[in-house]
């Protein structure tokens, strides 16, 4: 059951003012009302201005950058900090669902891999085969990380799936010692 009733304001606070733009705060509880339909369940295809393919995942990121600043007057300057708005903005989809907003979801994944490979030099932007077409990216041989999946998740499945801790966790060189 929703923590909030239709009709009910999620919070009486004013949205927080920083750089990076001006959100609404997450709600304490992010699980979507009943009713939502989310992209996983319906798979409807992605309509994106440009082709979704690794060499393109670097300019459908700076269309989030770009919309980011134009929508909210806000700025995301690929840093680490700037996660924090992508969780803001992917958690304000939530109430509607990742099947109407999917492909700025995708875009903002595109963004969280380009903050990643700006943190982590060795990763790349490729496919996998676990995850047929859709860009993930690639640290040597055999690890895949997909920044992709986890801005849908963090629609569909709340604050749980945070963006920042994600990149905190995923952007680091596996551990060679086990």
């Amino acid at each position: 059951m929703p923590f909030w009733k239709k009709g009910e304001r999620v919070s009486p606070e004013p949205p927080p003012q920083s750089r990076h733009g001006t959100l609404p705060p997450a709600p304490p509880n992010s699980f979507p009302p009943q009713g939502v339909r989310n992209w996983r369940d319906t798979q409807r295809p992605v309509q994106l201005p440009v082709t979704l393919a690794p060499d393109r995942c670097a300019d459908l990121a700076e269309r989030v950058v770009g919309a980011v600043a134009h929508v909210l007057g806000g700025h995301l300057d690929y840093s680490r900090e700037s996660l924090e708005t992508v969780d803001r903005l992917l958690d304000s989809f939530m109430p509607q669902g990742s099947d109407v907003w999917i492909e700025s979801i995708v875009m903002a994944g595109c963004y969280v891999g380009e903050v990643m490979i700006r943190l982590e030099p060795g990763l790349t932007w490729g496919t996998n085969e676990l995850f047929g077409n859709l860009p993930v990216l690639i640290r040597g041989q055999e690890e895949v990380v997909n920044p992709i999946g986890k801005a849908i998740k963090r629609v569909e499945l709340g604050s749980t799936e945070n963006i920042p801790y994600f990149v905190q966790v995923m952007g680091r060189p596996a551990d060679p010692a086990g």
